[in-house]
């Protein structure tokens, strides 16, 4: 496991939008924010049917990818990851 650091671009009821955390995947920081705030924040990860939201962006390091596409990213030491939606609408 590697140490990461993941921030949240999206309002929680908690004051959790910033952690430290051993993980390998995407799957694992999102399950880690899931578990500290909840259903606050697992819309913005995951549609009803289960399935990625895919409003939802993820920057590894500053780079930009679809949630789809971080899932299958292997992480690194001291990767930074960001995680926000895409807003759109008129």
């Amino acid at each position: 496991m590697c140490l990461i650091n993941a921030s949240l671009l999206f309002p929680t009821s908690k004051s959790q939008d910033r952690i430290e955390l051993q993980a390998n995947t995407i799957v694992d920081v999102i399950e880690a924010f899931v578990t500290l705030c909840g259903d606050d924040v697992r819309k913005y990860f995951y549609l009803d049917n289960g399935d990625f939201n895919g409003a939802t962006f993820v920057t590894i390091n500053g780079n930009w990818f679809t949630i789809r596409e971080a899932a299958n990213i292997a992480l690194r030491e001291r990767d930074d990851v960001l995680f926000g939606q895409v807003v759109d609408g008129g």
